[in-house]
């Protein structure tokens, strides 16, 4: 995570990786986004969803993503 962001922002994803990525394309369009830190979730999705928002995620210093090893 980015040392000293000014926001967290928490979202998080279960079987829904297109809503998680169109948001994750309009938040990084905000004019603070920088000073943000991103954490998605994947609730044990079980499906691809993962890869999908792995790769989103990568493309951003200050997206990180977690996963669950289960459905909480």
């Amino acid at each position: 995570m980015k040392a000293d962001p000014k926001t967290l922002i928490i979202t998080l994803n279960f079987r829904r990786n297109l809503c998680t990525l169109r948001f994750l394309e309009s938040a990084s369009r905000l004019e603070g986004f920088r000073c943000c830190q991103l954490l998605i979730v994947d609730n044990n999705s079980g499906d691809d969803s993962v890869d999908g928002l792995r790769q989103a995620a990568s493309k951003f210093r200050n997206v990180e993503l977690l996963v669950s090893p289960n459905n909480r």
